[in-house]
């Protein structure tokens, strides 16, 4: 799996991109549906800031950026990013699992009284004595 790692307004160093495809290239390992990955990164007036886009099957889309401190490394940006994102994927990947078994990460099963049970029981019968 490849990860797109691009800068605004500075050049990359071989070093960043290396850090960045690292720490992104974890996020493949929590769900197998994500396809692609890209980073931007961004230096604007000392301070840095990065983006991450996640694409994953049937369109699915998952975005989080993160905007430093000035003076601040851009090694932090990406850590907390990724970090934000970890987050997201889990969470979208429970969600698609619980739809897939006809429930959603929310969902409870629902309690039954035995009066209601036996009126459900009672009605049955009554069908098939038609």
């Amino acid at each position: 799996m490849k990860v797109k790692v691009t800068a605004r307004g500075d050049d990359v160093t071989a070093l960043m991109r290396e850090y960045a495809e690292e720490k992104a290239e974890r996020l493949y390992r929590l769900w197998d549906g994500i396809t692609r990955i890209e980073v931007t990164l961004n230096f604007e007036r000392g301070r840095p800031s990065a983006e991450i886009i996640v694409s994953a099957r049937r369109s699915t889309r998952l975005a989080a950026s993160e905007e430093g401190k000035e003076g601040e490394e851009i090694t932090a940006c990406i850590d907390i990013l990724v970090e934000k994102m970890e987050r997201q994927v889990k969470k979208k990947k429970a969600k698609v699992r619980g739809k897939r078994r006809g429930r959603g990460p929310d969902s409870e099963p629902q309690e039954v009284t035995a009066e209601e049970a036996e009126e459900t029981y009672e009605e049955i019968i009554d069908q098939m004595d038609l």
